[in-house]
This record gives C-alpha cells, structure tokens and sequence, in this order.
C-alpha cells in the first residue's frame, strides 16, 4: 500500500472520529529509555510522566525532540545526538499520527470555554476552568482537567481535578484548591487543559489554555 495514501485516509478516519487532540506532522514515534538529548532546549514544563512529555512534542509544531528527567520535559527545536543517562527518557518524532503505547478513545473530547479570576482564601487559591463535555459519552474517572502555574519560581503542575459524571453536551465550573502558603508572593498565571487516562497513559482531549494572570 503506498503510504502517501494510507496516510491520508488514517487522518480521515481520526477526522470522523472526531477525535480532538492535536497531532503535528511528524509527532514521536517511541520512548528512548535512560536516554538524554542534551541541548537545543527551546520550553521546558514539569510534567508527571514521559508519555505527556511525548505527547506535548506531539502537539507543539516547533518540537522535534524531547527529553524527560523524572519531572520536567524539555521540548527541543533539533535533533541532539543520545546519550546514555538513567532514569531519562527521551524521543524524536518520526512520521505516524500515533503516539507510542497511547490508546486514543475517539468518544471522548472536551473544550475548557473559559478560566476565571483566582479566589484566594485561608492559605488556598482556587484555580477555575469551565470544562464543557463536547463528546458522545459520559466523563469516568479517567477523565480530569490538569492545571499549571507560572509564577516567581518557575512553572509547575499543581495538580488534577476529577471530571467524573459530566454528560455529554453538558458543563460546569472545575475548581482546584492549590495550598499557597509556602508560595512566594508576586505574579503569576495558570492555564488548564483535560486530559484521560489509561493507567500511566495520558491523552489530551482538549485543547490547552491561554494564560489567566493573578496575584498573589
């Protein structure tokens, strides 16, 4: 089968589908296990895990590689050569739409509408994204909106928030208490994005955010 052609109608099939995550040209095609690609660093996030590290490459235009250490992922803007490191996982990206060990769950897809000002209240600041449920089934468990933040000590992920039972055609109001009382005062930004799992298997299903600024 030519591959031009297969690939065309695999990208038609995702397309009726419906699934809704964002896949760039060339996203990676495997994990490079206690690997490091030093250098050419162009953005780097605290991430949980390599796979969503894999799958931000996936979705940025500008990355063609990335390396994970345990808890930030660095998206690169070249190719650096592999070295050996433990405990480092890193990839390239190839030519397939798919992402390496992630199973895509074409009824699930969500858009966050909008975020709203932070609460700050005894030692907590609540983050607020509204999650509308733009797919064909229920939220389970696996589904959760994740939130980041952006302030005078770097970026950081802060941490999921449940989306269990929203139905279909439905939204609400997401709201995650982020325990503020060691964070140092001045300006930040948050943004959120919705993800669903399998096990260690994270798979956006929405887009991520613009920032929301707030002080603290």
């Amino acid at each position: 089968m030519n591959y031009l052609n297969w690939r065309q109608k695999w990208l038609a099939l995702l397309a009726v589908l419906a699934i809704t995550f964002t896949c760039s040209i060339l996203p990676a095609v495997g994990l490079e296990q206690n690997t490091n690609r030093a250098y050419n660093d162009y953005f780097n996030w605290p991430l949980p895990n390599a796979i969503a590290c894999e799958q931000k490459c996936c979705s940025d235009p500008n990355c063609k590689a990335f390396t994970y250490n345990g808890r930030t992922c660095f998206l690169k803007n070249a190719v650096p050569n592999p070295t050996p490191e433990s405990g480092y996982t890193s990839g390239v990206k190839g030519v397939s739409c798919c992402l390496s060990g992630t199973t895509v769950q074409a009824q699930l897809s969500a858009k966050i509408q909008r975020l709203y000002n932070v609460q700050v209240s005894n030692g907590f600041a609540t983050l607020w994204a509204y999650v509308a449920n733009t797919g064909s089934s229920s939220f389970g468990s696996t589904c959760e909106v994740w939130y980041y933040v952006n302030g005078p000590r770097g970026a950081q992920w802060v941490g999921p928030r449940s989306l269990s039972g929203l139905a279909a055609g439905t939204g609400y109001w997401a709201g995650l208490n982020w325990n503020i009382v060691n964070a140092p005062r001045g300006a930040y930004q948050y943004w959120a994005r919705v993800f669903s799992h399998t096990g260690n298997q994270f798979t956006p299903i929405s887009a991520l955010t613009g920032p929301q600024s707030f002080t603290l």
